[in-house]
């Protein structure tokens, strides 16, 4: 998870291979389907970025959970569990790789392609807009990541990014 969400938000940040996207703020509806086209998670909430590194995944349904990303570390707050997990990581977002690499498609102009470290992701934009972003993960899920709502560059305080666990909480640190 950790690593899908950190390819998730570096792609979405390049959207339309704009330099100067620094921020964005969206609704998203996520689901996976198996190799077989079959099944599928269902997620819904809303996601804040900050380049170069942060942004919190506020997931509303099937459950409620928040998860922080932050340079080196993951946090994820799920309510219903009283549950903060802490988890290191010396995975780093990479915008200029990201930027780099993907490619206009020359099929269809609202498709970009972006090879890195050995995945391909598929982001659509209309009107410079990201819409959805597709990918297949390690276990050979089809994944969907739609975005709704969007707003590129809006001002976000860092301060939304700072996670202080509430009170009675178990805290786990990987």
């Amino acid at each position: 998870m950790q690593k899908l969400l950190f390819w998730i938000l570096s792609v979405v940040m390049c959207v339309g291979l704009d330099k100067n996207i620094t921020s964005l703020r969206a609704d998203f509806v996520q689901y996976a389907q198996n190799s077989q086209g079959e099944g599928g998670v269902y997620y819904s909430g809303s996601l804040v970025a900050l380049a170069p590194y942060d942004a919190k995944w506020e997931y509303q349904t099937p459950i409620q959970k928040i998860v922080y990303l932050k340079k080196g570390e993951l946090i994820s707050y799920e309510p219903l569990l009283s549950q903060v997990v802490y988890l290191q990581t010396n995975q780093s977002i990479n915008f200029l790789k990201i930027i780099q690499r993907a490619k206009q498609s020359p099929k269809d102009s609202d498709l970009y392609l972006a090879y890195v470290d050995g995945k391909e992701y598929a982001l659509i934009v209309k009107n410079a807009i990201p819409q959805r972003l597709e990918y297949n993960d390690e276990l050979g899920n089809h994944m969907v990541i739609e975005l709704k709502n969007v707003q590129l560059n809006p001002k976000i305080p860092s301060k939304e990014f700072e996670f202080n666990p509430p009170k009675g909480v178990d805290i786990i640190r990987h």
